[in-house]
């Protein structure tokens, strides 16, 4: 219970009467999950909406019920920021369990009532009119001035959007999904910090139509913040009739090139296979090609491109990479975070670029009809393949609910008896141990590249012209993917992984090298024996 002197002056019967009035105030709801209460079966305590060294008043018109399980666990001390945040922590668990993914701004603007109109409007005489006869009881005409910028041409304009005319941008101008950092943005909005940056929407005015979508395609994390605070418009700046292929150049030289935003690596891999799709429509186009018609090579479609093929080797690339971590066989993708920091999952995006993607994918473009070949599709599916074999070998056991940060902290702290800095030490179960060390990037890098040479061993021994940078295009028969298998379960079960005494060297990142050499001698470059022997293939890969 809140320390409050207004609540310890109570008497029983006055605190019983104050629970009750707010009981059906926020009829039979808990403040901050919104879900319900029932007194006689759940914790229930009073608290403070705004806390007391916030400003916030010890009076009944600052009290709010919960439940005693959501005050414990809010994510900030004022209940109404908490209340916006565990909307946004129950929009995300109802999206990842319907898609396996994290929400977009679709979401939110759905929940909340937004993507219903599109924009009555009409461009005149250099201006933008519009109304909001759906929303206004007595419609009136706006006029907005359109300002083109005298480098690009590119023409826009200013507005303050209610969100019922809003939608999201799926065309992939911006693919980012909303990160942790909406929570973040929620408390600025809060404590009253201006949005410094407004929102940037795209709207296509057709002179045959008066109505038009305005897409939202950058300020997702704000607009989602604002909109869960309870805000009802947005301002934006609205791009007219853009060309979106530039347009999609344009933010993804900002999140590379430029470093103007910061875009994570699956973003700007997601922004490249956008803009090669467009890359694409226009060789189609200049070549008189159908939609369907694909038959030309990467290569050509570099060559077409003269002057770009190095971004358009890179876009080529990025759609392999984005085929496989958005496929929805990918079980392995479900442990990895693939923005910011995900305390619950144990591989960064970056790492499995570093390992699977680096040591296993072929950088080369290809000189093969059609587009979509037999060499890519083997890459992807091969990738996908090895991809759930990890997550069903070497991740099996690990536990979501204890995740993987400070595992060795805990480990090393009940091993010496004594509490970590949070409090008591739990106990790690040798599984969900195993899984957070061998998905260690540093390891990672080295069983992946064990991994690569076995396929290029089975091809060598039985007697396949194959090209060692192309390894994965091939077709894997079954017993070379149970050479896989059986090798990720002899790896699996070495005794180095939940060996407990050994948190001193699993604490500390150590080079790609460090870990070579203990695969290849068992042996430390200092000397302290880790592995009984050096790991031999021949043996791994046997059951």
């Amino acid at each position: 219970m809140v320390h409050s002197k207004y609540l310890n002056s109570l008497a029983p019967q006055q605190r019983n009467a104050l629970m009750k009035d707010l009981y059906e105030q926020q009829k039979h709801k808990c403040f901050i999950c919104e879900e319900d209460i029932d007194p006689s079966l759940h914790n229930v305590e009073i608290d403070h909406v705004v806390p007391l060294n916030l400003g916030g008043k010890d009076e009944p018109n600052n009290f709010r019920l919960v439940h005693q399980i959501c005050n414990r666990e809010k994510q900030d001390s004022n209940l109404i920021v908490a209340r916006c945040i565990k909307r946004f922590d129950k929009i995300k668990s109802e999206v990842y369990r319907e898609t396996g993914k994290s929400p977009d701004l679709s979401h939110i603007l759905n929940k909340f009532g937004g993507s219903r109109f599109e924009l009555p409007v009409k461009l005149i005489d250099g201006k933008i009119r519009y109304t909001l006869e759906d929303v206004e009881k007595e419609p009136t005409i706006y006029e907005a001035p359109i300002f083109t910028d005298e480098l690009s041409n590119f023409q826009s304009f200013f507005t303050y959007l209610p969100i019922e005319y809003i939608f999201h941008d799926e065309r992939g101008i911006n693919p980012r999904t909303l990160s942790e950092r909406v929570k973040e943005l929620i408390k600025e909005f809060y404590m009253k910090r201006p949005q410094l940056h407004v929102g940037l929407a795209r709207i296509n005015i057709d002179n045959n139509s008066s109505r038009a979508r305005v897409f939202i395609f950058d300020g997702q994390h704000k607009a989602a913040a604002q909109i869960l605070l309870g805000a009802r418009k947005l301002p934006l700046r609205i791009f007219v009739n853009p060309d979106l292929e530039l347009l999609t150049q344009t933010n993804e030289r900002a999140g590379t090139i430029l470093r103007q935003v910061a875009f994570d690596l699956s973003v700007r891999r997601q922004l490249g296979s956008t803009i090669l799709a467009q890359k694409i429509e226009g060789l189609q186009r200049d070549k008189g090609l159908r939609s369907d018609d694909y038959s030309f090579s990467e290569k050509d479609l570099v060559t077409h491109y003269r002057g770009e093929g190095r971004e358009i080797k890179r876009f080529i690339l990025d759609r392999v990479r984005n085929e496989i971590m958005n496929n929805k066989e990918n079980k392995l993708r479900d442990y990895i975070t693939l923005g910011g920091k995900e305390k619950d999952k144990p591989i960064s995006y970056s790492a499995i670029d570093k390992t699977f993607f680096s040591l296993l994918l072929s950088q080369d473009i290809l000189d093969v009809r059609p587009f979509f070949n037999k060499k890519r599709e083997n890459e992807i599916s091969n990738m996908v393949r090895l991809m759930n074999l990890v997550a069903d070998i070497v991740l099996e056991g690990y536990d979501f609910s204890i995740g993987s940060w400070r595992i060795e902290e805990e480990v090393r702290a009940e091993r010496e008896g004594r509490p970590t800095r949070t409090g008591p030490a739990r106990h790690i179960l040798d599984q969900h141990l195993r899984a957070v060390r061998m998905i260690k990037e540093e390891i990672m890098y080295n069983w992946v590249r064990y991994i690569r040479q076995i396929v290029s061993n089975y091809f060598i021994m039985r007697g396949l012209p194959i090209d060692e940078e192309k390894l994965w295009q091939e077709e894997f028969d079954d017993t070379l993917w149970k050479h896989i298998e059986n090798f990720l379960k002899n790896l699996r079960n070495l005794p180095l992984w939940v060996d407990r005494e050994k948190t001193h060297i699993f604490s500390a990142k150590l080079p790609y090298d460090w870990w070579s050499e203990v695969f290849r001698s068992g042996v430390t470059k200092d000397g302290i024996k880790l592995l009984p022997e050096g790991i031999n293939l021949m043996n791994m890969i046997k059951d």
